[in-house]
């Protein structure tokens, strides 16, 4: 882990961990445990993947069923011409 999302938000911490990290990222957005999903769910669009393509990112990982997608057909599109990997994983993967 080379950054933790803060109060600047996602851009800010993405251009941090691709400063730190000299590129090459992962970028994994997840609620955190004491998250209330009610009312609070991370979100990502092609502003994310705009800022990940920026610092060389590679990747973004999202919790499945947890994360608001925004403008989905534009990030999709937007991964795919900067080849970058976007990946849905269930968050209970490894619990007993």
């Amino acid at each position: 882990m080379i950054a933790v999302e803060g109060i600047e938000g996602t851009d800010a911490t993405i251009r941090r961990a691709g400063e730190l990290a000299g590129g090459d990222i992962v970028l994994v957005k997840v609620c955190k445990p004491t998250q209330d999903t009610r009312f609070d769910l991370p979100a990502v669009g092609p502003g994310t993947v705009a800022a990940l393509a920026q610092v060389q990112g590679r990747a973004l990982a999202i919790e499945a069923g947890k994360t608001v997608t925004l403008d989905r057909a534009e990030l999709v599109a937007l991964a795919d011409r900067t080849d970058i990997a976007v990946v849905a994983v269930d968050g209970t993967e490894g619990e007993r």
